[in-house]
């Protein structure tokens, strides 16, 4: 080899020496770097998962919060409806009965008064209440056969003549559902019509209220169906219809400002139609009307069975006729003794009263009771205690019914009557048609 050569070699050597060293040592300064970006986000990683930890931990704290809120809510509810049940019950059972008797038109008329205040009074405070109740996921809906037709008849009976009393017509267009029996809970598919065509009349000054009813088949059980509200009222602005099924809104539409009422009953349809996975809305032209539609699915029924039916004038359970029952009545509270025991008297029955729960337990004792009706909150002894007393000494064939009235009207309070042995539950305050309903339980 040359020297040239050798040269160029050496020189080549060097080159490749020195860029080895340079590789190296870019390769030592990355590592370097690699491991402090690495040893960064492990830090961050560790601070992150605290962050998470405390955040979650956080979160845990307001959810329980939020619970604990909503069961201090709820036993307030149910405290204060207690509290309102029981005064109410006078005053509507004192204008009940006297309702029912012969008295001057100016009177009646007065009474007529007092009868349309509590009754408003009392839907307001279930409206509360059955709101408090889903948003606790305390309200259970019933699963039970009922007849469709027999419902929709019910409701046109119920408002006809209220919509007539307005100057307003009141039609039903339900299809053709002829001996349809389907299975749901009819109270709040009723209690839902209920609410939308008392708004439908209140808002409505002229011309006429519909319901109309239609179906769509989701499988071979099960069918959609469907109820719309239709009225001639003044309609409702396109920029407020987002707020028609909040809580204590009421749309400010200067005819209707006068018009009673909570804000409860549009939120608590909406409320009742998710709980029964259906969905509701509104169309309306303002000026021309609106519609107010449901729908919610529910099974058909294959048989009849116990079929739930409703007295056409209140909506609740018909009782048919009764023969004449010997009837105990436990109740502290002496306005609601006279009153439950002149609507019974009036019934044709005999009523004996006991003010607590041991007085009850006595009476029962001596003498043979077709149904004892039994406060839950008495002194001396309560309801559910004197019950369970009065089924420890029963023998066979001597079982006595016993329901529930009360003021008292959440689930968990129907629960404990039933555990403790009683035969049925009614809420105050007491009318005709509830008193019929625990008459027909003792039948």
């Amino acid at each position: 080899m040359d020297e040239q050569s050798a040269e160029r070699l050496l020189h080549r050597f060097e080159r490749e020496r020195h860029a080895r060293i340079e590789a190296e040592s870019l390769l030592e300064q990355k590592a370097v770097e690699l491991f402090e970006a690495n040893k960064a986000l492990q830090k961050l990683l560790t601070g992150l998962d605290e962050k998470v930890k405390s955040r979650t931990q956080e979160l845990a704290l307001a959810l329980e919060e939020a619970r604990k809120a909503s069961r201090v809510k709820t036993d307030f509810l149910a405290m204060m409806s207690h509290e309102i049940r029981t005064p109410m019950n006078a005053i509507h059972g004192v204008a009940q009965i006297l309702d029912s008797e012969s008295l001057p038109k100016r009177q009646k008329d007065l009474i007529s008064l007092v009868l349309t205040a509590s009754t408003s009074l009392l839907t307001i405070v279930n409206d509360m209440l059955d709101l408090s109740k889903i948003e606790a996921g305390k309200l259970q809906l019933e699963l039970v056969p009922f007849a469709l037709e027999q419902l929709v008849g019910d409701i046109h009976s119920l408002y006809a003549a209220k919509a007539k009393l307005k100057g307003l017509t009141f039609k039903v267009e339900n299809g053709k559902f002829d001996q349809l029996l389907v299975k749901g809970d009819p109270g709040r598919v009723r209690q839902i019509l209920i609410n939308l065509i008392d708004n439908a009349i209140k808002y409505t000054n002229a011309g006429d209220i519909s319901l109309s009813v239609s179906a769509t088949r989701l499988d071979k059980d099960t069918q959609s169906f469907r109820f719309s509200v239709t009225d001639t009222g003044q309609g409702i602005p396109e920029s407020k219809m987002n707020r028609l099924f909040q809580a204590f809104d009421r749309i400010d539409v200067a005819s209707t400002r006068n018009i009673e009422g909570a804000g409860l009953g549009l939120a608590l349809c909406k409320q009742l139609v998710d709980l029964m996975d259906g969905e509701i809305g509104c169309s309306s032209d303002v000026g021309k009307g609106s519609t107010f539609w449901f729908s919610v699915p529910l099974k058909i029924s294959a048989s009849g069975g116990d079929v739930a039916m409703a007295d056409p004038t209140t909506g609740a359970p018909q009782s048919g006729d009764s023969k004449a029952l010997r009837i105990l009545v436990a109740e502290d509270n002496v306005a609601n003794q006279i009153i439950i025991k002149i609507m019974l008297e009036n019934l044709g029955h005999v009523v004996d009263v006991v003010a607590n729960g041991q007085e009850a337990v006595a009476s029962n004792a001596m003498l043979p009771y077709d149904l004892i009706l039994m406060d839950m909150q008495m002194p001396v002894l309560d309801g559910i205690g004197a019950t369970l007393e009065i089924r420890a000494h029963e023998t066979a064939g001597t079982h006595v019914k016993i329901i529930a009235l009360t003021a008292n009207a959440m689930e968990s309070d129907r629960q404990k009557c039933l555990k403790a042995g009683m035969d049925g539950f009614v809420s105050k305050p007491v009318t005709k048609a509830n008193l019929l309903s625990a008459l027909k339980v003792s039948q």
